[in-house]
């Protein structure tokens, strides 16, 4: 069994292209020596992340990021055991998209709403890993 934890956060202010790709070598580096693999996702100052592992190195992890002055206000939604990793080709990936509104993208979910209103259907736990798994396949397809 392996262990997922998912968050959101918001950034402390908007993050540009370079910290972006700053935090996600950062994350790349360290998920590796620990066997970590989830997926991050960052969209007009919300960070959503999924962490999968071995649970005490997830939680130490997750200590850390609670600490990271990049972000604030992290809200856990999802604290499982799950049969196998959902993400064992994420490496953490970043894709720039000029000239394309987020809102015409398939499967487009407004990140910010979903911390603010905790009775939405995509807040409860099967609905929301449905959405992020089917993001991840449909990413890689971009």
């Amino acid at each position: 069994m392996i262990f997922q934890l998912m968050y959101t956060s918001t950034a402390a202010h908007p993050m540009s292209e370079t910290e972006l790709i700053e935090v996600l070598t950062e994350a790349r580096r360290f998920n590796a020596e620990h066997e970590i693999t989830g997926m991050l996702l960052y969209l007009d100052g919300t960070f959503v992340q999924v962490l999968e592992g071995e649970e005490q190195t997830v939680r130490d992890l997750y200590a850390r990021i609670l600490l990271d002055r990049r972000h604030h206000g992290c809200k856990t939604y999802l604290e499982e055991y799950v049969p196998e990793r959902d993400f064992t080709e994420w490496t953490m990936g970043f894709r720039s998209l000029p000239g394309i509104k987020p809102e015409q993208l398939p499967g487009f979910v407004n990140l910010t709403n979903w911390r603010e209103d905790t009775n939405n259907m995509t807040l409860r736990r099967g609905s929301l890993r449905k959405i992020l798994l089917n993001l991840a396949a449909a990413n890689r397809e971009i």
